[in-house]
């Protein structure tokens, strides 16, 4: 305890004896502004950020510019929403973020600058005509030692507030400013290709069709998101190719997630299809994605619940609350009879997205017990005509269901 004490002290010392030369020998100056002051409704928005080194000793400063990794991001634009929860809850609320990111530290020279763009149509619903106040800020970490180390990074804060516009334009206008992007997609040595793609493939317009379905034909470069996005019959088509017939088992998953996502009936034979020749992770996401296609799922999920395979009876469970539907509450409740403590964990994470009620605050944390299939038959015998049917749209933490 008291060595961690010394190592602490000593760390504060020596941040205070080398800030102030970090403060004397590198000036670092900052802002945020847009590339454009004027935007047509569906042309990808970005906005740059940038840093000086007015001093004159190096600077190392983050590589990744402050960007957050998992965290929310701290850019914010007034009047428009976040796209989503910050992740996708179509496959349930109750679901976890994790991952890591690469990091690093990188060397700015007196005088010279970096810039960041920062694709703002990737973050926020950017879909009407406005004028939108943007407030921008990032906390970059900055390395006196020129070394990479997180014990050692010392931070700087930068904010920028600024306006952009967004105006309604003609097809034959908005291709004319998608025009720059698709020639850097489409060529590979020239311009800013990966971020051309981004954009390109996040906002999906239909008269760039053939540019996504020919992405999707090249190796290593299908996304299934993208054809989501463009959701046409043709994008539907392919997903159902990857689905069933790539090679990869993430690319497969992908384009299972996705297809089910389209909520296009006529697909979900390819997902019982799917479900019935795989026995791997591609059966349960096949399983779990058909409760998006609603009350047309309900027996195909149902005939699943008897597997003797506890995934996929889990994959049924979950699937069975992604379905909106008022005859899944009395089957999962019938359910929560299942012997398997896992099914049961699925069991109590669905009733709470299609009621937003759970015996426990936290839905998951429900254990097995002798009275829980009672309680729920309880409630359900008097709520049935009445209770309010939930989607996974609508996430909220759930109440009491006594």
């Amino acid at each position: 305890m008291q060595a961690a004490a010394r190592s602490t002290t000593l760390f504060a010392l020596l941040a205070g004896l080398l800030w102030p030369t970090f403060v004397r020998g590198q000036a670092l100056v900052g802002r945020f502004y847009p590339e454009k002051d004027t935007y047509l409704v569906g042309e990808p928005v970005f906005i740059d950020f940038e840093i000086t080194n007015t001093g004159d000793q190096p600077a190392w400063i983050d590589q990744r510019m402050g960007e957050p990794c998992i965290e929310p991001d701290t850019i914010e634009v007034e009047g428009a929403k976040h796209h989503g929860f910050g992740w996708d809850t179509s496959f349930g609320c109750f679901g976890g973020v994790g991952g890591s990111c690469p990091g690093g530290a990188m060397e700015l020279k007196p005088g010279a600058k970096h810039t960041a763009r920062i694709f703002l149509s990737a973050r926020f619903q950017l879909d009407h005509a406005a004028t939108y106040q943007v407030h921008a800020q990032r906390r970059v970490p900055v390395y006196p030692l020129g070394e990479w180390t997180p014990q050692t990074a010392l931070s700087k804060d930068f904010a920028s507030d600024f306006q952009i516009t967004l105006v309604q334009g003609s097809e034959e206008e908005l291709k004319a400013a998608f025009q720059p992007y698709v020639e850097d997609a489409s060529t590979p040595d020239q311009g800013d290709h990966w971020m051309a793609i981004w954009a390109v493939e996040e906002m999906a317009p239909p008269f760039l069709e053939d540019l996504i379905l020919k992405l999707a034909d090249t190796p290593n470069r299908a996304n299934p998101q993208a054809l989501l996005r463009l959701n046409t019959p043709r994008s539907k088509q392919k997903l159902a190719e990857l689905a069933e017939q790539s090679s990869g088992a993430a690319l497969q998953q992908g384009a299972i997630q996705a297809l089910a996502k389209t909520r296009d009936y006529t697909y979900l034979p390819v997902l019982i299809r799917i479900a019935g020749k795989s026995t791997d992770g591609n059966r349960d996401f096949a399983i779990q994605g058909a409760g998006l296609f609603g009350e047309d799922a309900i027996p195909f999920l149902v005939s699943m619940l008897s597997s003797p395979e506890v995934d996929a009876r889990v994959a049924a469970v979950r699937g069975l609350g992604l379905t909106r539907s008022r005859n899944a509450v009395s089957i999962l409740i019938g359910a929560l009879q299942d012997p398997n403590d896992e099914v049961h964990r699925a069991v109590t994470v669905s009733l709470a997205e299609l009621t937003h009620r759970s015996v426990t605050k936290e839905p998951r944390h429900e254990s097995a017990s002798p009275d829980q299939y009672s309680r729920w038959h309880s409630w359900w015998l008097e709520n049935e005509h009445t209770a309010q049917i939930y989607g996974t749209d609508s996430c909220v933490q759930p109440q009491s269901l006594d």
